[in-house]
């Protein structure tokens, strides 16, 4: 049951957050991206990377390719992209392009969530919350789909100036 709840959750919200289409020819409702674009991906920012992952992973502009979309996030995710090491930890948790691995899922999950961001937050959370690639504990599962954690709850009421670490 838990397996389920995940599953349709984190499919829930990653679509919310990133349009998916369905099957595997390139999209109708955009054009062929043109090679200069392409290169232009390829070659450029951990957004341009990112961007050409998920058109990758979608079939956006470019044929369908799990295992092009992963290299892609891959090399967004090593130049600090938190939403490629996101969808890392999906491509992991689902199995898409690499071999199912809840325990490799965790820690893509858990690196982008050590740099805020919120859909790798709330993915490690069902993690800890199912005890996939790591024991179930319903506390940790909690802390990360806290909105606002304690430390940051003390120094929005007394202030930074008075918050000693």
């Amino acid at each position: 049951m838990r397996g389920v709840l995940l599953v349709s959750l984190l499919t829930a919200t990653t679509s919310a957050c990133v349009a998916q289409q369905s099957g595997d020819s390139v999209s109708a409702d955009r054009p062929l991206l043109s090679k200069q674009t392409l290169h232009h991906m390829r070659s450029g920012s951990s957004m341009d990377q990112f961007e050409l992952a998920h058109s990758y992973r979608t079939g956006q502009g470019i044929p369908k390719d799990s295992r092009k979309a992963f290299a892609w996030y891959k090399k967004a995710a090593d130049r600090g992209h938190t939403g490629a090491m996101t969808e890392l930890g999906r491509m992991y948790l689902e199995g898409l392009g690499v071999h199912r691995d809840y325990q490799k899922a965790f820690e893509w999950f858990q690196r982008g969530a050590m740099f805020g961001n919120p859909q790798a937050q709330f993915n490690l959370g069902l993690l800890y919350f199912n005890g996939l690639g790591v024991p179930s504990d319903l506390r940790r599962a909690i802390k990360w789909w806290d909105p606002l954690p304690k430390w940051k709850r003390r120094r929005a009421r007394f202030g930074p100036s008075n918050q000693s670490f």
